[in-house]
């Protein structure tokens, strides 16, 4: 379930998977984009009404953390999609250069106005370019592996979604996941940085700044 549908009730809709469940058409089905409250409705309509529930959370986990997921009753496992922003946590922009909109996503949005990865370039923003290149440095490893291991290694996320433009490109990424991990300290230290979107109070309320 892609998107909180306000023209179908929810209860249809979640009808709807229990039976695609039951008729063995998918074996489990997952929600994204939901906030916490949406997500604990779904929740208890599963369970009080004997329904297949969801078990994953697909969010935007580039800054904020993997989701609206506190304070809801059951556990779920988050799939973080868009981990890089688009591009921004890769460590290849210069300060003071312009992006190219051919080669990287966030470089398209920003030509063409769309606000998805509206995210300040600030100094907040290249601090945490520098903490990651130094901890990509020690640890031998490229810049978007370090933040793609920073979203693996939490433990109610099994897997996640990014994008490639090239096999190379997936080659290196896959290896976030291969044999090795942050410290505590590294980790802490990424958490601590990361959050260097501008909400406003709008902002806020739609997609509230939950942290696991």
């Amino acid at each position: 379930m892609h998107f909180w549908d306000n023209a179908v009730p929810i209860e249809e809709s979640m009808r709807a998977m229990d039976d695609l469940i039951r008729c063995g058409k998918v074996r489990y089905f997952g929600v994204s984009n939901l906030t916490g409250w949406q997500l604990q409705k779904v929740a208890d309509i599963a369970k009080y009404k004997g329904l297949s529930p969801a078990i994953t959370k697909q969010s935007n986990d580039a800054t904020r953390g993997s989701g609206s997921i506190q304070g809801v009753s059951e556990r779920r496992y988050v799939i973080p999609y868009a981990p890089l922003a688009g591009g921004l946590l890769t460590g290849k922009f210069k300060k003071g250069e312009e992006i190219d909109p051919t080669t990287s996503r966030v470089g398209f949005y920003k030509a063409n106005n769309i606000s998805f990865y509206d995210y300040p370039m600030d100094d907040k923003y290249w601090a945490l370019v520098d903490e990651l290149k130094s901890i990509a440095e020690a640890k031998n490893k490229t810049v978007p592996q370090v933040s793609l291991r920073w979203v693996l290694q939490k433990d109610i996320v099994p897997a996640s979604v990014f994008g490639a433009t090239s096999v190379k490109q997936l080659e290196s990424n896959m290896e976030a996941a291969k044999g090795w991990s942050l410290s505590q300290e590294e980790h802490k230290q990424k958490y601590q940085s990361r959050l260097w979107k501008k909400q406003t109070e709008s902002d806020q309320s739609k997609h509230p700044a939950i942290h696991i």
